[in-house]
């Protein structure tokens, strides 16, 4: 049995993981760290024989993997963790700086380390079904991204959104455009323009569009339901358990 040391575990999405981790025979709950001074410190964790903790070296040593659902500076803080214990760490929060996913892949050079945008399975073949589009339509299509999230995330555009838009900008020819309203000009052709919705409880939709001359293509996945990321960094998880030291994104495991 693998004992997953879940951080975040009171969180939107770290929940859901607590609630479909039944579904995978040979996973189980070791840990779920919440921050420190939080009022379910102590109480039970749903069945899964754990209480909620803050104790973060204790589920270092105890869990034989980690998820994180929780902060930049938590999830930092725990791949400074496991590159001491060699121990394989699934990153599932987004707005990281460029400064600290360098700092993640000089962890990885001691364990498995995979950031993952969005661990949904539909958005992974969302990438592929985006870039097989690009090589078929070729650059005479416009290319654009709109997101949609709940009110309360705070980064902007989506870590997903920023993912797909480097999934067709492979070459570097293109300019990644999120605010135009001081660009006075046509737009260009080398650039992919990406915009933000808030509002509500949307879980999370993307759509890339492609735009030509007569006609538009366009590729959406909307998440109904955050189960689908649970699930998903379930399977991340398992897959990277079997991967030597390195830094990893889905579409290394997929």
């Amino acid at each position: 049995m693998m004992k997953i040391g879940l951080q975040g575990a009171s969180g939107r999405t770290g929940s859901k993981v607590i609630e479909v981790i039944g579904e995978f025979p040979g996973l189980s709950i070791g840990a779920a760290l919440i921050e420190p001074g939080s009022e379910f410190i102590g109480a039970p964790c749903a069945d899964t024989g754990v209480t909620y903790s803050s104790d973060f070296e204790s589920a270092l040593q105890n869990c034989d993997a980690f998820i994180d659902f929780s902060t930049v500076d938590s999830s930092l803080a725990l791949a400074a963790g496991v590159a001491k214990l060699q121990k394989p760490l699934l990153i599932a929060t987004t707005g990281h700086s460029e400064k600290a996913i360098e700092q993640l892949k000089e962890h990885a050079k001691t364990a498995p380390i995979l950031l993952a945008s969005n661990t949904s399975l539909g958005v992974f073949a969302l990438h592929r079904l985006i870039e097989n589009a690009q090589e078929i339509l070729g650059p005479d299509f416009r290319m654009e991204i709109s997101e949609i999230h709940h009110e309360h995330k705070v980064d902007a555009p989506s870590g997903t959104a920023k993912t797909l838009a480097a999934a067709l900008n492979k070459d570097n020819k293109y300019k990644i455009v999120t605010d135009r309203s001081s660009i006075h000009q046509a737009r260009d052709q080398f650039e992919i323009g990406v915009s933000s919705i808030r509002g509500g409880d949307v879980a999370g939709e993307h759509t890339v569009y492609f735009i030509g001359k007569g006609e538009r293509i366009e590729v959406a996945h909307k998440a109904t339901d955050r189960s689908i990321f649970a699930r998903g960094a379930l399977r991340l998880i398992q897959r990277l358990h079997t991967k030597p030291n390195g830094f990893y994104t889905p579409t290394n495991l997929y």
